[in-house]
């Protein structure tokens, strides 16, 4: 079975992102991801 997730970032998490744009995402997003139990 496969499902797709979406995201959004809100108004604060962009301004982060902006101020240290070398952040990353990816890392988040998989930790996530393997939270809720799938493999990213």
């Amino acid at each position: 079975m496969h499902f797709c997730m979406t995201g959004q970032y809100t108004p604060k998490s962009l301004n982060s992102i902006m101020e240290n744009p070398k952040t990353n995402r990816y890392e988040a997003a998989k930790n996530l991801i393997e939270a809720a139990g799938a493999d990213p």
